[in-house]
């Protein structure tokens, strides 16, 4: 499976957790097979009292879950200091505790070596409300420290892992109203982007995922959306800008443009809207506006709903 195939099957299963967290266990074991590991965790963390609890797994006996949650949490010597690392970087635990000194500790004794577990990849996905979400990704006793290659594959997936946690932290205040929305999002041919009032852009939909992997006019930097040539990605700000109130000081009326494609086929047609801001909507208001993005064919050809999973 190459890198970017791997990466972009993991990136689909994460906006599709969104409305369904328990595909966050699916994501986890995509995790594990993109770096060779054994299995793989998701941790909630306590920003003031270092406690951690299980919020996922893929690969791992249920019985050593239980055991971590009642006692091995507490002595888990790979979580001080983890609340307080930089978001997004991933880090071997070796660079944090030296084998050497892991062995002799009762948590590597009772927990990790029963189950063939000597090292791990680690990363802060996201830090929000006093709470840490961390991922860890264990290695076998028979394998070698993760390579460099591998801490690459996984650098590659943590911006979409953390785009996706973003909303689903966001969609968690927003009720049962917010998620079937989602959903009903999910199954159009429409590629849907919504954007925040800084101009940070999501994309949230399985076409989105799909435009953003393809590159042929639209991709998805630090959050915000790009196109090729200087003079659309003016127009796209502008409309943007208006439509979140960023611009003129109010909301504008949205718009629509038609953006020219690398492959030199049927341009797509972007339509910019405001979104209502009324208590209880989507993302609480945090949305303020919608990037609608269609591809001509793909809207002729969707005949099927597309599939996540």
């Amino acid at each position: 499976m190459r890198t970017w195939e791997g990466n972009f099957n993991i990136v689909e299963a994460a906006y599709a957790a969104v409305t369904d967290a328990g595909r966050w266990s699916g994501v986890l074991g995509g995790l594990v097979g993109l770096v060779g590991g054994v299995s793989g965790v998701m941790l909630s963390l306590n920003r003031n009292t270092g406690a951690a609890r299980m919020l996922a797994s893929a690969n791992m006996d249920p019985h050593y879950q239980e055991v971590y949650a009642a006692h091995y949490r507490e002595i888990d010597p790979w979580s001080p200091g983890v609340v307080d690392r930089a978001v997004g970087v991933v880090v071997p635990t070796e660079e944090r505790l030296p084998h050497r000194d892991l062995i002799r500790t009762e948590f590597y004794s009772d927990w990790l070596r029963p189950q063939g577990i000597e090292g791990s990849l680690g990363c802060v996905l996201l830090r929000e409300h006093g709470e840490v979400l961390v991922i860890g990704l264990p290695r076998g006793a028979k394998s070698d420290p993760y390579e460099p290659r591998q801490l690459d594959r996984l650098r590659a997936a943590v911006p979409h892992l953390q785009r996706a946690l973003q909303l689903d932290w966001q969609l968690a205040h927003s009720g049962v109203e917010g998620r079937v929305a989602l959903e009903a999002l999910d199954r159009l041919a429409e590629a849907v982007f919504l954007v925040d009032h800084a101009l940070r852009a999501l994309p949230v939909n399985a076409a989105a995922a799909e435009m953003v992997h393809a590159g042929d006019g639209v991709t998805w930097r630090g959050s915000a959306l790009q196109v090729p040539r200087p003079s659309d990605q003016r127009r796209l700000d502008r409309l943007i800008g208006e439509a979140v109130g960023a611009l003129d000081g109010g909301p504008g009326s949205g718009g629509v443009l038609s953006l020219p494609r690398l492959s030199g086929r049927a341009p797509y047609s972007v339509l910019v809207s405001p979104l209502p801001r009324e208590p209880g909507g989507l993302l609480r208001g945090r949305a303020c506006a919608a990037v609608i993005i269609t591809d001509p064919a793909r809207h002729d050809d969707a005949a099927v709903p597309p599939r996540l999973n």
